[in-house]
């Protein structure tokens, strides 16, 4: 393939990382504002030193799914998982419609002890028992983050802590409802896509393998629709061969990031079990 004159300027441009937040953050803003989400996804991931960097700024882009109207040098959190959840309809996160508040304790919000300016909260509606997702600043009264990050074996440099919401005021320009269809189902598609598109870049930086990369790197590209509502027979095929062309090319890792494959590449992988459900039933 013709290798794209943006990539290879790209890939020549001191790489940025997640220990260096205000320089990432303005970087992806500047991205963020002047591409679409899956090219922004993958320019950032050029520009990364590391897999958790590459995660990071793709995770940033699927943030504008969840709010369209996210200012792009803010970073936000979709914070949804809480300690023995079974089931959504469980959830003890509450909104309170009357009063505008949110009680509960979400069990992983990314980077809540550090730089994250949004947390996007699902929480169930106290009056109708449904699922809203609603939003709060992290210097917003009653929100605390836990002090110790959650333990995870991959991207250590991206920690999720605990966050405690003691009935905290929540924006009230966001309220979106039915959040497990409209939010919660379609970000699994938006998170795997745009995520695997900025490690994809990474990869192709600390590998050198553009030209065989590339190839699927484009047609993930063609694939993502950013208003998709989940994965089509297509998009999760596209996405499948894009998994095996970067596990193939990995192969042409070394030194440091050989090590960081190892033990981040399990990122991509973490909606395997969910995808085979989607799968089964495309």
């Amino acid at each position: 393939m013709i290798v794209p004159e943006s990539w290879q300027q790209a890939v020549l441009q001191p790489a940025l990382s997640v220990s260096s937040p205000f320089t990432l953050r303005l970087t992806l803003a500047r991205l963020i504002r002047s591409l679409p989400p899956a090219e922004a996804a993958l320019m950032a991931g050029f520009r990364a030193e590391n897999p958790a960097t590459a995660f990071l700024s793709g995770y940033q882009c699927a943030m504008r799914f969840i709010d369209a109207q996210l200012e792009a040098e803010h970073w936000a959190a979709f914070c949804v998982s809480e300690t023995g959840l079974e089931s959504l309809s469980r959830m003890a996160t509450v909104f309170d419609h009357e009063t505008g508040t949110v009680d509960g304790v979400k069990s992983h919000a990314m980077l809540a002890n550090s730089v994250i300016d949004w947390f996007y909260i699902v929480a169930r509606d106290s009056s109708s028992g449904d699922l809203v997702c609603v939003r709060a600043p992290r210097d917003t009264d009653g929100l605390e983050a836990g002090p110790d990050p959650v333990s995870q074996p991959f991207v250590p440099e991206v920690p999720h802590n605990s966050l405690s919401l003691c009935n905290i005021p929540v924006d009230e320009r966001y309220l979106v409802s039915d959040a497990h269809n409209a939010l919660n189902k379609p970000f699994r598609y938006h998170e795997d896509y745009l995520c695997a598109l900025s490690m994809a870049g990474w990869l192709m930086r600390a590998t050198g393998k553009m030209g065989s990369i590339g190839p699927e790197v484009q047609r993930a590209l063609g694939a993502y629709d950013p208003q998709a509502l989940g994965y089509t027979r297509d998009s999760m095929a596209v996405f499948d061969d894009l998994i095996q062309t970067m596990t193939l090319a990995s192969s042409g890792l070394s030194g440091d990031n050989v090590k960081w494959w190892k033990r981040d590449r399990v990122i991509l992988m973490m909606g395997e079990k969910a995808r085979a459900v989607i799968r089964s039933r495309l």
